[in-house]
């Protein structure tokens, strides 16, 4: 079962499950006792007989309420039963490191997605598998292209990612210029593109690319039934073996289906697993030797692979493990580096006075004047980053603020364990509260729900003066908004990287707020998920439609010089 489908169970299930359902229930929970020894579970509401929490999970704002049973419990791990599995959540940094970290060996595996990768067909975004020695083999592929920073193969991912971000954030600021109201559906492309060409090296048009529309159209059905409530199979994953045709009323998945049509729906839409798949896959390997198709994670794999000389079926398998990594580079990239950047924007749309304090930082390193007191600004670089630390504050900020996953993805565990006295039993649920984490007062600040970059900023006092220098002892967001242990994103420095330069760039050139001149934190002041924020598994903002202006001629001299350059 999944635990974020866990809040929606119908009372429309028919008759004839209820006695095999609870019998499985019966029995789970008699084998518990049996291998618990005695040891209780960690601490949480009180259930139901034999249905447990069911009507105590959430359906939106999960990590707020998390956080509240963390904090009326007085633990930083608690617990709750759904049909006789348990979810655990954990609600401190430390806790996360001992057990995702430390005893990586038994947390390290994910719950069953039934609608997603079984009845949708999405198993080939490796994030989302079971751990395996296909995840590890998918995951090796992504690490060994996507070498860690300061690599120095000019083939490496990382490289071909230094070059080609500067290429498509440069696009993107002219199509902010030329269409200045929609920043959502711009940053979209831009990540999606950006995307397309790691994974596959495929030309992307700026506009309409019918690749990235279908990324996108993706992500958006993906994410709909990770979202509570949107797919009960997973609640009750029995119910997958349940024939298509028997009514059985009880889920919504967005469009009017009755009955098991869920499953029908399923088999209607898997072309679309299929084509993500497939389709850059094919693309890029129709391209190879010619000047469309660039570098790219499927070429480079490819190659390494075929180095090795390897047997039909060794082929056959190492190409389908390719196929799956570029998938996930393909989809998972494009949407979580979506969300990020989009709140980014928001969080300085909405303080004006954070961006004009980043934007005087910009000018005093971009802006150059000659003898003659002629002006000329050049574009940030990767390179800036250290020169820049205000800007790096408020990128580390951003991602404090609204983290994109606030519950992350929940790992499973493949044995008991037992943590502080309390028994965690094997096949649970386990999910690393990283909004809470990120809120952390001790840590953060009593402001934690605000928007302050200042918290990472420290001067320092030298031979040379007083500086202005990220502060190395206040955590940094990303570890913690990455994952945890064996399951900790591969990508994190291309993700990091891709969001600090997109908004150095974007604030070089452009003033830009929101119409309203609202100032919304995440948290409202009901303590409830603001309405202007998506409360699900993936948070962003809900539209972004800024107000982009030119904020200098300098700036405006520069944008002309890059339409120049991009023909």
């Amino acid at each position: 079962m999944t635990p974020i489908m866990a809040g929606f169970l119908s009372s429309q299930v028919a008759s004839f499950l209820i006695v095999p359902v609870v019998s499985c229930i019966l029995y789970s929970q008699w084998a518990y006792k049996k291998r618990s020894q005695g040891l209780p579970l960690p601490p949480g509401p009180k259930g139901w007989p034999v249905i447990g929490n069911v009507f105590d999970v959430p359906l939106a704002g999960m990590a707020l309420v998390y956080a509240q049973w963390a904090k009326s419990f007085g633990s930083d791990i608690v617990s709750a039963s759904v049909l006789g599995d348990t979810i655990v959540f954990i609600d401190s940094y430390d806790t996360a490191i001992e057990l995702l970290e430390k005893r990586a060996s038994k947390y390290s595996s994910r719950p069953r997605l039934v609608m997603s990768c079984e009845v949708l067909g999405w198993d080939c975004i490796f994030a989302f598998n079971p751990y395996s020695e296909m995840w590890r083999e998918r995951r090796r592929l992504f690490v060994k292209y996507f070498r860690s920073p300061g690599h120095s193969d000019a083939t490496s991912g990382t490289a071909v990612h230094t070059s080609q971000v500067h290429e498509f954030v440069h696009r993107f600021l002219l199509d902010v210029n030329e269409t200045p109201g929609d920043a959502y559906e711009l940053v979209r492309r831009m990540i999606g593109s950006l995307a397309i060409s790691l994974a596959y090296g495929l030309p992307v048009q700026r506009k309409g690319d019918e690749l990235v529309e279908f990324v996108d159209s993706v992500a958006r059905l993906f994410l709909h039934f990770l979202t509570p409530g949107n797919a009960i199979v997973d609640v009750i994953p029995s119910l997958n073996y349940i024939p298509e045709s028997i009514p059985i009323p009880f889920t919504n998945i967005g469009i009017p289906v009755p009955g098991m049509g869920w499953k029908r729906y399923g088999k209607s839409v898997q072309w679309m697993a299929v084509k993500f798949k497939m389709e850059g896959y094919e693309r890029a390997v129709k391209g190879f030797g010619t000047e469309s198709v660039r570098p790219s994670f499927t070429s480079y794999s490819l190659a390494s692979l075929d180095a090795t000389s390897p047997t039909e079926e060794a082929r056959l398998k190492g190409v389908d493990a390719i196929q799956d990594a570029a998938a996930t580079i393909f989809g998972t990239a494009a949407d979580t580096t979506t969300s990020a950047v989009l709140t980014h924007i928001f969080a300085l749309a909405t303080h004006p006075d954070v961006r004009k304090t980043i934007q005087a930082e910009l000018d005093s390193l971009l802006v150059e004047e000659d003898n003659f007191g002629k002006r000329t600004l050049r574009l940030p670089t990767l390179e800036d980053q250290d020169k820049l630390p205000i800007l790096t504050a408020a990128v580390m900020e951003s991602q404090r603020w609204v983290p994109v996953a606030p519950i992350g993805v929940p790992h499973r565990t493949t044995e008991d364990d037992v943590y502080k006295g309390y028994f965690i039993p094997k096949g649970s649920v386990v999910i690393a509260n990283q909004w809470s984490m990120l809120n952390n007062k001790e840590e953060y600040g009593e402001d934690v729900l605000e928007f302050n970059p200042d918290r990472f900023i420290r001067t320092k006092t030298g031979s040379e003066g007083a500086r202005i220098e990220i502060n190395p002892n206040i955590r940094h967001p990303a570890t913690i908004a990455f994952g945890f242990g064996r399951r900790i994103c591969p990508g994190s420095h291309i993700a990091q990287s891709t969001l600090w330069l997109t908004a150095a760039s974007l604030l070089t050139l452009f003033d830009f707020e929101l119409p309203t001149g609202e100032r919304p934190n995440y948290v409202g002041s009901d303590g409830k998920v603001d309405k202007r924020f998506d409360p699900g598994f993936l948070c962003r903002p809900k539209e972004l439609k800024c107000e982009f202006k030119v904020r200098s001629e300098e700036a405006r001299a520069l944008l002309a010089q890059l339409a120049i350059s991009s023909g």
